[in-house]
């Protein structure tokens, strides 16, 4: 019997190593196979890890660019809440501006019709007694005469110096002027009275101001409606062109003659009256030839 059991055994034992053998060969046959299915399941592995991670990464990019958007409407929100208070506080100052400008017009209209008023007013005084001063101007203008004959005796030339010529005109004062008396042909001397005399050097105020200052009140008549004639008369190269229009190249205005000076006084005259009345200067030359 134990013989058997051992017999029993051996072929046991041949069997387990054969089936160990064809476990092995079959291990071996399907070796390739599992290395594949491992690797299979290794990339497969690894594609649901990539395929994963990358899910993730789009959905955490996805949540990163929602909280981005959500951060920059919230600063969008409080930068037009600042934006909106700002330009509600600078409303606010233009409309407080606004008013503070309302109520200085205001009082500007009260003033500028109360002013108007004075103005008026002062306007009415001021043509009643421009009317007086005309009235008054031109009666004195009257008194003076209303045809004036004024004689201007000029200096002797340098050539008539040379020549030792001698002045026979005299000024005895103001309106008075007397000529010497000539022994060569016996004509006594005589004497005559004017307006006015205009006698010797600048010094003894025989100057073109002097002409001017005594004439210059005629403008004002002119001005006031009416008709002034200033002209002058006498013998060739007794000085009426100097006294009326100045030397000739002459750059010092004290030089200048009477249509000079009229001219400016004329204008100057105009334009104080330009705030109250409208002006208007027509200008004619008439030129004769004797």
């Amino acid at each position: 019997r134990e013989t058997a059991v051992k017999d029993e055994l051996l072929v046991q034992k041949a069997e387990t190593k054969r089936l160990e053998n064809d476990l092995q060969q079959l291990v071996a046959s399907h070796k390739s196979e599992i290395a594949q299915l491992n690797e299979q399941q290794r990339r497969k592995k690894e594609q649901s890890i990539d395929n994963l991670t990358q899910y993730h990464r789009a959905e955490l990019k996805k949540v990163n660019d929602q909280l981005r958007e959500e951060t920059l409407s919230k600063m969008e929100i409080e930068a037009s809440k600042y934006e909106a208070v700002a330009a509600m506080e600078m409303a606010q100052e233009k409309a407080r501006s606004a008013s503070a400008k309302l109520h200085e017009m205001t009082d500007l209209i009260k003033s500028s019709k109360h002013l108007e008023k004075n103005n008026e007013e002062l306007n009415l005084s001021l043509q009643k007694e421009t009317e007086r001063r005309k009235v008054l101007h031109n009666t004195i203008e009257d008194m003076k005469g209303r045809i004036r004959v004024y004689v201007r005796i000029r200096p002797l030339s340098e050539s008539e110096i040379r020549s030792d010529s001698a002045n026979v005109m005299t000024k005895e004062d103001d309106r008075t002027i007397a000529m010497a008396a000539d022994a060569s042909t016996g004509a006594e001397g005589r004497a005559w009275e004017f307006d006015k005399i205009f006698c010797g050097t600048s010094e003894d105020g025989n100057t073109q101001e002097a002409i001017f200052k005594d004439t210059s009140l005629l403008i004002t008549s002119a001005i006031d409606g009416f008709n002034v004639c200033i002209f002058a008369y006498g013998q060739t190269g007794s000085g009426k062109t100097y006294t009326m229009f100045g030397g000739s190249g002459e750059s010092d205005e004290s030089q200048n003659g009477l249509a000079t000076r009229v001219a400016s006084e004329l204008f100057s005259k105009l334009r104080e009256r330009e705030s109250s009345c409208h002006v208007e200067v027509d200008v004619s030359m008439l030129e004769l030839h004797n």
